[in-house]
């Protein structure tokens, strides 16, 4: 199986192009220029011929949810009309469309241990790049039913300098700190840490299954933000004072759900 992946220069789309896997398929980086600015239909139509591709993952995006918040309307244009302009390309060509999404989307302002999201709740994202992510999704599964919509969580092991990754960025603004210096997170908001890798053999598998509809696509463990930097603290033998600090002490532009977790008994079903 060949499978083209878009937004390459990312987190998922990194590992997804340039790590390996004990899976048989092969993985193919379309050109950025090809879609950005301009959605080079012609040059796209050659590419995917020319590769033989079987398969679509549609990764590029924009995730800076405050940038988004914004920007609306570039939100809107890299989240949804891309995704539209690749959708209709995948159809014609009669491809397996993978869209990769988020747990954000639920929107769920309150977290109580196990209390995780998953897949028959109704979204009700709060931010403009969570309802960018639900509005492409309900395209998709109307347009394409047999597409695969992976909503991940906090992903982490991006392999590419540009990827957006937390633990990474986390450990970047650590390296700055000395012994007396004070850092703060979030102890309300909840997540799925997640490896990119592991996101990988997730398609991999669903996509061997020919498994298709929405998934919950995480690591099992909701932890907070707070204990996630409190986890990459601890390994990387930092010293400096972390301190809880709840959600309105950070100035952010948009709203971000509290619950941002994953039930993952839908996706365990697949994998078993």
């Amino acid at each position: 199986m060949n499978i083209a992946v878009t937004g390459t220069s990312g987190n998922l789309g990194s590992v997804l192009v340039e790590s390996q896997s004990e899976h048989n398929y092969k993985f193919f980086s379309i050109p950025s220029a090809f879609y950005r600015p301009k959605f080079c239909y012609l040059k796209l139509l050659k590419y995917f011929k020319e590769k033989n591709i079987t398969t679509l993952v549609h990764c590029a995006s924009l995730t800076n949810i405050d940038y988004a918040e914004k920007n609306q309307e570039q939100a809107y244009k890299a989240n949804v009309f891309l995704t539209k302009k690749f959708l209709d390309l995948a159809i014609e060509l009669d491809l397996k469309f993978v869209f990769i999404s988020s747990t954000g989307v639920y929107g769920s302002e309150s977290y109580v241990e196990g209390s995780l999201n998953h897949e028959s709740m109704d979204p009700l994202p709060i931010n403009c790049y969570h309802k960018t992510k639900l509005e492409a999704e309900k395209i998709i599964i109307s347009k394409l039913p047999n597409s695969l919509v992976l909503r991940v969580g906090w992903l982490f092991g991006s392999i590419s300098s540009g990827g957006k990754d937390f633990v990474k960025s986390r450990i970047e603004e650590m390296l700055t700190l000395s012994i007396n210096d004070k850092y703060y997170a979030n102890p309300d908001q909840y997540g799925n840490p997640t490896a990119s890798q592991f996101v990988k053999e997730c398609i991999c598998l669903l996509l061997e299954k020919n498994a298709y509809g929405v998934f919950n696509c995480v690591n099992n463990g909701a932890v907070s933000r707070f204990q996630f930097v409190e986890k990459i603290k601890e390994i990387c033998e930092f010293d400096f004072i972390l301190l809880p600090k709840s959600s309105n002490f950070f100035k952010r532009s948009a709203r971000v759900p509290v619950n941002e977790t994953g039930c993952t008994l839908k996706l365990q079903s697949f994998m078993n």
